[in-house]
């Protein structure tokens, strides 16, 4: 998975009140989930990018 840009700009992301959060990796959604599981995710993409 490539970011589509630093970290920083994703920070806007934690804020935001969402159900879900879908990363896509090459226009497919390649994990879907609550902001906090993604980022605690072992291996997850999301917690590759995240600071």
């Amino acid at each position: 998975m490539r970011p589509c840009g630093s970290p920083h700009r994703l920070a806007w992301l934690q804020g935001v009140a969402a159900d879900e959060v879908l990363v896509l990796d090459q226009g497919r959604v390649a994990e879907r989930g609550g902001w906090a599981e993604l980022v605690d995710r072992p291996g997850g993409r999301l917690r590759d990018v995240w600071p």
